[in-house]
């Protein structure tokens, strides 16, 4: 029997670890991306209550026999501890359940019915936890005589108050069920986003139901081997389930996030390399004018040419268009057209070929200008 009561203490212990590290990526993760909102001041008390909670899985149980009577110390020490517990594991399962629902609220769109609906809900769960929480203390106020005098010296609120207590808690998070059951019924234009958020919230919410249910049923049973130990590892189970719904939505997303949009992994495939191909280069055109024209900073030089009558005295790269002189003996607006093309590369840097015009107003002794094409 002992060895299975520390076989349970251990997995409790990594389950706590756990819902712990969750917590802190929560808030990493929301602290990083620059979003933290009221949600996440919510969850980040309820982690703290459960770093809080987590040491009472390993305290000692407390035997008192009516032979030997406690110590003065020892009653208040398991007063205190009974009221410790009690108070921090209630505050906690309502701290996260109103920490869940601003999560729902974070998705849904403002301004709807379903955003409100959350909104009230919200300040529903507030306000029972409250009033469960005032009524327990208010009772165990009362009868404060009889059990601290009494073995194991611990408030017994009894089976009404556990089971308002039972039917409050598992109300309010079938609530926070059916209010993303809704949404998604009612609004089925939401982007994909806020689908899977509403859908994991539901999930999540029905998961700390079922854990809701069982710590009642644990609380009004009557036929159990050890009720002590079984209570306390019902609550601690309720405990960790309840801080890893309340993640859930943070966790799921970043992971599908991360999933969806990283590339996949190909299989390595062998590549023979091809080399490329040689550009062949075009074969330069005739240069024909280059036994005629020489270049003098970058443009050509013909102040030496003089137009031949004879077309055999051409050469072959140059083009006229020549009109003779006029009636009265003067020259007639003579046109002289030259075509020139160079091959050099020193000649031109802009392109392969440099086009130059030779155009003169007449065979006068004027000098003849060049345009660059």
């Amino acid at each position: 029997m002992q060895g299975d009561v520390l076989a349970v203490q251990v997995v409790l212990t990594l389950l706590h670890c756990t819902a712990v590290a969750t917590g802190i990526f929560r808030l990493y993760r929301r602290h990083q991306t620059g979003q933290i909102d009221y949600d996440d001041y919510v969850a980040a008390f309820a982690l703290v209550l459960n770093i809080l909670f987590f040491p009472t899985l390993w305290f000692p149980k407390e035997e008192f026999t009516a032979d030997l009577p406690p110590s003065h110390e020892r009653i208040m020490f398991s007063i205190v501890s009974s009221w410790f517990v009690h108070t921090v594991w209630t505050v906690l399962l309502w701290a996260t359940r109103i920490s869940l629902g601003l999560s729902i609220t974070r998705v849904l769109p403002k301004k709807t019915r379903f955003y409100y609906a959350t909104w009230i809900l919200i300040y529903v769960i507030l306000a029972g936890g409250i009033a469960v929480e005032a009524v327990s203390i208010a009772e165990c106020a009362i009868s404060y005589r009889v059990w601290s005098k009494t073995a194991p010296y611990q408030c017994n609120a009894g089976v009404v108050i556990y089971s308002v207590f039972t039917g409050v808690d598992v109300t309010s998070d079938l609530l926070l069920v059916g209010v993303p059951l809704w949404a998604l019924w009612r609004l089925p234009k939401l982007d994909r986003k806020s689908q899977i958020a509403i859908k994991i919230g539901f999930a999540a919410n029905g998961l700390t139901a079922a854990a809701s249910l069982v710590v009642g049923i644990v609380n009004v049973a009557v036929y159990l081997p050890d009720p002590c130990f079984v209570l306390r590892v019902a609550t601690h189970a309720l405990s960790i389930t309840s801080i890893m719904a309340c993640n859930s939505l943070v966790i799921v997303t970043s992971l599908y996030r991360h999933f969806r949009t990283k590339a996949p992994i190909l299989p390595q495939r062998h590549v023979v390399a091809t080399p490329p191909r040689p550009v062949e280069q075009p074969p330069p055109p005739p240069c024909a004018t280059e036994n005629y024209l020489s270049t003098k900073h970058g443009s050509p030089d013909i102040t030496d040419y003089t137009d031949e009558t004879s077309t055999s005295a051409r050469p072959s790269g140059f083009s006229s268009d020549l009109s003779g002189p006029s009636s009265s003996g003067q020259p007639s607006g003579t046109r002289l057209t030259l075509t020139v093309v160079h091959t050099d590369p020193s000649f031109f840097s802009a392109s392969d070929l440099s086009m130059h015009t030779i155009h003169s107003q007449s065979f006068s002794d004027k000098p003849i200008s060049v345009d660059s094409q």
